[in-house]
């Protein structure tokens, strides 16, 4: 029989409270706690519940205790659940847990740690420690391995972009111009030192950029540069003479310099003879004394010579009915010649391509007017007119049956017509057999006695039930 023991105490505060429950009334619960429980023989028992419903649980308040009956679907332990406050997750009491006496910590050398060991309750401290100016925690130096503390290397910085430079002025030494500005139109020099000087733009127009020996440059007008004496060489583009040309004389060059031709009379051509100095001669005149002219054989040609003076006379030439001008007919390439036309000739025509196609094809030598498997419809009673060839020459609204005989009939059957519908296979009847003299000599196999004939003719059914 189990004994609940509920003691409630009023001393001041009438919400102060708390509970026992025990196997005998003879104890007073701890008034640390709300409840308290005693027993030798019994424990506490939890809560029972599935994994979904202890993750169903809504709002669960921070401590709260159950027991999973199942293992969850990631693998969470059947056992005793808590929500722990610190964390407000759900955490499994692991039985096999010990009790930690002492906890250290250790880290690389670019940090300190301030409380090295806890062996109660505490907090472990790590923090920077300090470093040298203007260094970097990165890997090492063109290897593989631990970052540290160290200075940057020209390896550590990538390939920049201009447009990633946005302060700072490039020096002289860098490939720069030192200057943070050049204005508008003003020309740069060097100076020896950084950074560069500028030269601004000449207020008179034509004026010319002069060396000043040794100084800044400056500008000045042609008239006031300095005097120049001496001749221009060829190898500078000049004429290696300074002596004005005659008139009417032609440069040449000679090998060293500029030469000049003398002056030619009136009808002379300039004239070399390969080497040395070109001279003036007149031109040298000859006598024609024949002229023919050869063309292919399609053309004619008249007169065939010309002996004096004259005018050449081409025309075409004859050429045989039916022929066009073309490339051999053998298939080979080589020169064209007046031909009759051959079948490799005609290119593949689509019907698009013909124009006033004839009603009827009688005549045109068309062989292929109805091609593949297609079915001709048609009416009854039209009467259609064929050549020789089979192609249609005549008829009136030129229609046909159409039906498949393929594999129809027997070896004792032939195609009958029929007035109406199509045709169909049976076996000969009186009908089709002409009136007039058969000769049976030629038309019968076997002959029968007069009398047996007789008693055919009235034998009901056949012949063969008169003979028996």
């Amino acid at each position: 029989m189990s004994i609940i023991t509920i003691i409630v105490l009023f001393p001041l505060d009438l919400y102060t409270q708390n509970a026992g429950i025990g196997d005998s009334t003879d104890f007073t619960p701890d008034p640390s706690s709300i409840l308290e429980l005693r027993s030798t023989s019994r424990g506490l028992l939890l809560p029972r519940m599935s994994f979904w419903q202890r993750t169903h649980i809504t709002s669960p308040a921070p401590g709260l205790l159950v027991i999973q009956t199942d293992d969850g679907t990631g693998g969470e332990s059947r056992g005793i659940w808590y929500l722990n406050p610190i964390d407000s997750q759900w955490h499994l009491i692991n039985s096999s847990a010990s009790t930690v006496t002492s906890v250290g910590l250790s880290l690389p050398a670019e940090f300190f740690v301030s409380t090295p060991l806890v062996t109660t309750t505490g907090t472990l401290t790590a923090s920077w420690t300090t470093q040298l100016a203007n260094t970097v925690f990165a890997s090492p130096t063109g290897s593989t391995g631990y970052p540290t503390f160290r200075k940057l290397v020209p390896a550590d910085i990538p390939i920049l972009d201009i447009s990633q430079i946005t302060t700072g002025i490039l020096p002289i030494a860098n490939g720069g111009t030192g200057q943070s500005n050049i204005p508008l139109y003003n020309l740069i020099y060097g100076n020896g030192t950084s950074p560069v000087s500028t030269l601004s733009p000449s207020l008179t127009t034509g004026t010319l950029l002069m060396n000043t020996n040794g100084a800044a440059p400056i500008w000045t007008t042609l008239n006031l540069l300095p005097s120049t004496s001496g001749i221009l060489p060829v190898a500078n583009g000049g004429t290696g003479s300074s002596s004005s040309p005659p008139s009417g004389t032609i440069p040449y060059g000679n090998g060293n310099s500029l030469g000049y031709s003398g002056v030619g009379s009136v009808g002379q051509v300039l004239t070399s003879n390969g080497t040395g100095t070109p001279y003036w001669t007149m031109p040298t005149t000859g006598t024609v004394n024949s002229i023919g002219l050869t063309v292919p054989s399609i053309l004619n040609v008249t007169p065939s010579s010309i002996s004096n003076s004259g005018t050449f006379a081409v025309t075409l030439a004859i050429q045989s009915l039916n022929s066009v001008f073309a490339s051999p007919s053998d298939g080979s390439s080589g020169t064209p010649l007046f031909r009759s036309l051959v079948a490799a000739d005609i290119p593949s025509l689509n019907w698009s391509k013909i124009t006033n196609t004839p009603t009827n094809l009688a005549g045109y030598g068309i062989t292929d007017a109805l091609s593949g498997n297609g079915a001709i419809t048609a009416g009854t009673n039209t009467k259609i007119s064929y050549d020789s060839k089979g192609l249609v020459t005549s008829g009136t609204a030129a229609q046909l049956a159409s039906a498949d005989f393929a594999g129809q009939g027997t070896t004792t059957t032939i195609l009958h017509g029929s007035a109406s519908g199509n045709p169909s296979f049976s076996q000969i009847g009186n009908d089709d057999i002409a009136v007039g003299t058969i000769d049976l000599t030629s038309k019968l196999r076997i002959f029968y006695p007069l009398q047996m004939v007789e008693q055919e003719l009235t034998c009901p059914n056949s012949r063969w039930d008169c003979l028996w």
